[in-house]
């Protein structure tokens, strides 16, 4: 990516956060300056006077990059964990925030979604490729240098089209889609947020 683009990007996830940023419609905020001639009203345009903290970009271990890169947290995990609840890491340490999240957006990536942590689990209908027994068995040995060959291969495999049918198999991304739906609408209704969950 260019310097520009991702420059671009950031500038529109700043001004989609200051958009959530809250001010009743048409307020207006008045001062009164002082001329030569006089006293004049100055009416100052709406601003907006209250900050929702949140993340725009949060990858669980749901999501092939993530997964493969070690992360275990659960959509489940990274919602408690922006509710201020503390959780495990992939390292193994208890990880908390210092002030809870306004708002949350987890965006697990499609492709594949679901698959990883069903290759991690041992799921017998995904080790029954060997490509996907190497990667079970690549996790399961904390071998960094394996793990990061493993990968390797994955991003080949898919970008030369080649990936195991298990790992676009409708029936995991559905049901990951589906978890990761029950999940969010439990954390709303637990939470309180008034999030809109889109497919």
């Amino acid at each position: 990516m260019t310097i520009k683009f991702v420059g671009a990007i950031l500038a529109g996830a700043s001004l989609l956060a200051l958009a959530g940023c809250d001010k009743k419609p048409g307020e207006a905020t008045t001062s009164t300056a002082t001329t030569a001639t006089g006293t004049a009203a100055a009416t100052e345009a709406a601003y907006p006077e209250h900050a929702y903290f949140g993340d725009t970009h949060v990858h669980t271990g749901w999501s092939a990059d993530a997964g493969m890169d070690g992360a275990v947290t659960s959509p489940e995990d990274a919602f408690r964990f922006a509710r201020g609840d503390t959780v495990k890491s992939n390292t193994g340490q208890d990880a908390k925030l210092a002030r809870p999240l306004d708002w949350m957006v987890i965006t697990d990536h499609s492709d594949g979604m679901g698959t990883i942590n069903e290759i991690r689990a041992g799921n017998p209908k995904m080790i029954s490729d060997p490509f996907l027994k190497r990667m079970y068995e690549a996790m399961k040995s904390g071998d960094e240098a394996q793990a990061s060959k493993v990968v390797l291969e994955l991003i080949n495999l898919q970008s030369t089209g080649k990936l195991p049918k298990q790992v676009m198999d409708p029936e995991w991304m559905v049901s990951a889609w589906t978890k990761t739906i029950a999940i969010a609408v439990h954390a709303d209704t637990r939470v309180g947020w008034a999030g809109e969950i889109t497919p």
